[in-house]
């Protein structure tokens, strides 16, 4: 066989790499990339961690701000509040037992 006829190995197909639809950040230069499929043809939608955080601060001002015209709706905000800080309690518990580690306890102004 002639030396120009050889084949040329395959190449595997690199997947596409991702960007986030508000920053465009690539999902290498982000922790989290979270993409919803769509249908053929049409180009994913996909937000990163660093704008979701952003945007939940955003809310959480704005939901203050509504917050201090109403008592009521100030006590719903410091609810939705005090929810937010005792799931994150829950997930970094939940790391330091990845890591065999235990959190110490809670001060009476954090409960």
């Amino acid at each position: 066989m002639d030396e120009n006829n050889k084949k040329s190995p395959r190449r595997k197909k690199q997947p596409a790499v991702m960007h986030c639809s508000f920053c465009d950040k690539s999902q290498n230069e982000v922790h989290k990339l979270i993409a919803r499929e769509n249908s053929a043809g049409k180009k994913a939608l996909s937000i990163c961690d660093e704008c979701v955080e952003m945007c939940t601060e955003i809310i959480n001002e704005q939901g203050l701000v509504e917050a201090e015209n109403s008592p009521k709706a100030l006590y719903e905000y410091i609810v939705r509040q005090n929810e937010i800080i005792g799931d994150a309690r829950d997930r970094a518990n939940k790391a330091l037992d990845l890591l065999s580690v235990s959190m110490p306890p809670a001060s009476q102004s954090q409960q």
